[in-house]
């Protein structure tokens, strides 16, 4: 297998793959042809990276629901996240809510 130099977003989505796709970490990694040891080594990240969050007031608390419609927001995080806004809030008070 050739070595390859991921980036940390690329990293973090390989994570996400990985778990969205339900497999073993060995049957991935056979199937994306990438080494055990990689998809390892990115899942450690990822722990380190959600364990160095300065204080949990910083979050906020969510009630997820399947929701019909379309939302009034959508935001990308950089790591690949895709947050859906769809109660009516003006985009003021969720800047507020975000900061």
């Amino acid at each position: 297998m050739q070595k390859v130099q991921l980036s940390r977003e690329q990293g973090l989505a390989l994570i996400q793959k990985w778990k969205a796709s339900g497999q073993s970490i060995k049957e991935f990694c056979n199937e994306q042809s990438i080494p055990t040891h990689r998809l390892n080594y990115w899942k450690k990240k990822c722990i380190e990276v959600s364990t160095r969050v300065e204080g949990a007031s910083k979050f906020l608390a969510i009630d997820l629901q399947t929701t019909t419609g379309s939302p009034q927001y959508e935001i990308q995080t950089p790591g690949g996240y895709l947050v859906k806004v769809y109660m009516n809030i003006g985009i003021s008070e969720l800047m507020r809510q975000l900061s």
